[in-house]
């Protein structure tokens, strides 16, 4: 699909994925690493390149966003991951859409991905120029980054996971968003059902436990507004 470079530029520059990458390096980076676009509709699962190996792609939402879903025996599917904007969902080693059958990739959206060549991006060559060599490592660097930052997210949410309590997941999730956001008062951007899925519990079990948490003086809640009491050390 033909990209419309000043669009994807104007979508694409705050990124972290390009930070310290000005407009015209960009349009060099993305020529030659032979970028392309795939499209998906929203709930379109997000399958393999048909043209080769996620191996051969570092691929990049430029447009919508993305949910990884895993199903338990009952089929139902759980949120576990979103990704937006700006972030990597393959990385020319690993990508999300190759990890098993009881998990799943979606587009959450309508959704567009950047492919780039990863061979490209990640082999130094001279005869290419000492200033798109810059911008090439540059552009390496902050994926590195992006990557890392993107695994944190994934290793908060297994440590809430791991609780053995739904009151214990609900209560590490919401200090961790409160952490996030430096405020123990904070309106969640989502609905009951989208944290249930997250927490990966039953909706009506988990509104159950949130009416105990705040009769035991745990949190406040008022619909997505939630107040917290400051942790004991």
């Amino acid at each position: 699909m033909e990209i419309n470079v000043l669009n994807l530029y104007d979508r694409l520059k705050g990124s972290p994925l390009f930070d310290g990458i000005a407009r015209t390096d960009f349009d060099a980076l993305l020529s030659y690493a032979h970028a392309r676009m795939r499209t998906f509709e929203d709930g379109e699962s997000l399958e393999q390149d048909r043209n080769g190996r996620a191996a051969s792609t570092v691929g990049i939402i430029a447009r919508g966003s993305a949910a990884l879903y895993a199903r338990d025996d009952k089929k139902h599917a759980y949120e576990l991951e979103r990704y937006a904007v700006g972030d990597v969902v393959a990385n020319g080693f690993f990508h999300l859409s190759d990890i098993g059958g009881e998990m799943e990739l979606k587009a959450r959206e309508a959704l567009s991905i950047v492919g780039l060549d990863a061979d490209r991006l990640y082999e130094a060559h001279a005869n290419h120029g000492a200033h798109l060599e810059r911008t090439r490592t540059r552009f390496v660097a902050n994926m590195a980054q992006v990557i890392a930052d993107q695994q944190k997210g994934m290793l908060r949410h297994l440590s809430i996971l791991a609780t053995r309590t739904t009151q214990e997941k609900i209560l590490r999730f919401l200090y961790a968003y409160a952490d996030e956001h430096r405020s123990l008062s904070f309106t969640l951007p989502f609905s009951r059902q989208q944290m249930a899925d997250y927490l990966c519990v039953d909706r009506s079990a988990m509104c159950t436990e949130l009416y105990k948490l705040r009769a035991q003086g745990k949190l406040d809640v008022n619909m997505r507004h939630f107040v917290l009491p400051p942790q004991s050390a």
